[in-house]
């Protein structure tokens, strides 16, 4: 796998996007893709199933968030008050960096599990710290979600 970008015009991600739980925004496997450098191989059902793994971890950790913004009269994460960046509200751009950021140190795991070459080694330890980057990432973006710090916030 290649842990960084990975350019390939001729490869083509679905537009449509990864339907959620109806609170929590849906995600795209394009967006995914090309902002978290996927290798051009990588097929899309993979991709989704890596996202779709995330999302359910994400959502479960957001839950008591979740149920929180509901009894305020809340009934999507983008309703919740919050910052806009971009015309976008700041809780969906955190969301979307938690989820990405999961899907990819998991995907970083299994490719992990599954390089042989005689270098992997090395490539192992790359992707640790890489992953560990990713995981941190997700557990920051989870933190602000929910307007705590990061500190007596665990990794999910």
């Amino acid at each position: 796998m290649n842990h960084g970008f990975s350019a390939n015009s001729a490869t083509v991600r679905p537009t449509e996007k990864v339907l959620n739980d109806g609170f929590f925004t849906s995600l795209s496997v394009e967006e995914f893709s090309s902002g978290y450098g996927l290798p051009a191989e990588m097929t899309n059902q993979v991709i989704e199933q890596y996202l779709l793994s995330a999302m359910d971890r994400i959502n479960t950790a957001l839950q008591a968030f979740k149920s929180a913004s509901d009894a305020n009269g809340f009934n999507k994460l983008e309703d919740v008050v919050s910052s806009q960046l971009g015309g976008i509200s700041a809780k969906v751009i955190q969301y979307k960096q938690a989820v990405y950021s999961a899907a990819k140190a998991d995907l970083l795991r299994a490719d992990i599990s599954m390089d042989r070459k005689p270098n992997a080694e090395n490539a192992a330890n790359s992707a640790d710290e890489m992953m560990s980057h990713y995981e941190r990432q997700s557990t920051r973006a989870i933190a602000n979600i929910q307007g705590q710090r990061m500190i007596g916030i665990h990794s999910i």
